[in-house]
């Protein structure tokens, strides 16, 4: 049976002239060694460089800049043909991760699966990231999972992919803390355009 999952997470996020410069650290207080979900970029074996920690996805909304490295939930409603699943980083029990990166700025949003959102709801129109725009807060999310009996870790590109994927996914606790900045940062949020004819 599956224990309970007890990571503790703290992050700092500090606005700079051109960046949000962002530190979290996971600590693993569960019985069970756990997975992050904190490897976005090229997932194809061999050839591909190994995924930079810069590699985010970026969402916007209401004055919230979401700063997101996890499995995305997929919309309802809209047949999805691949759900990308990120590369992981193992963080045994006891034992505590530690990362800094950093979103450049103005910050373009970029979550395939809100793209997918929006352009059924804008058919014959082109969903870019250019609409400028100002988050007085940041959120930052971290997916993880805990390690169940019949999952497998296989080393690829300097991080791990979790077999089988589904009952991490499935399994996936979302780490968050959000903060409020001092002065808002610039943002390219999703907008239309129309497809030139």
């Amino acid at each position: 049976m599956a224990g309970n999952i007890q990571l503790e997470f703290n992050c700092g996020i500090v606005a700079e002239r051109d960046r949000l410069r962002v530190l979290y650290e996971v600590r693993n207080r569960s019985e069970q060694d756990a997975g992050l979900f904190n490897r976005l970029g090229p997932q194809e074996p061999g050839g591909s460089p190994p995924p930079n920690p810069d590699n985010v996805y970026l969402d916007f909304d209401s004055g919230l800049l979401e700063v997101l490295k996890q499995v995305l939930p997929l919309p309802r409603g809209i047949q999805v043909s691949v759900h990308p699943v990120p590369l992981i980083s193992k963080l045994p029990k006891g034992e505590r991760f530690r990362e800094e990166f950093a979103v450049p700025l103005p910050a373009k949003v970029n979550n395939p699966m809100r793209r997918m959102v929006l352009q059924a709801a804008n058919r014959g129109s082109e969903i870019v990231a250019e609409h400028p725009a100002e988050a007085q807060q940041v959120r930052l999310c971290i997916g993880a999972f805990l390690m169940q009996r019949g999952m497998s870790l296989i080393e690829t590109q300097g991080a791990f992919r979790v077999q089988p994927t589904g009952p991490a996914v499935d399994g996936q606790v979302i780490l968050s803390r959000t903060i409020d900045l001092s002065n808002p940062v610039p943002v390219l949020a999703f907008a239309a355009r129309k497809k030139d004819l």
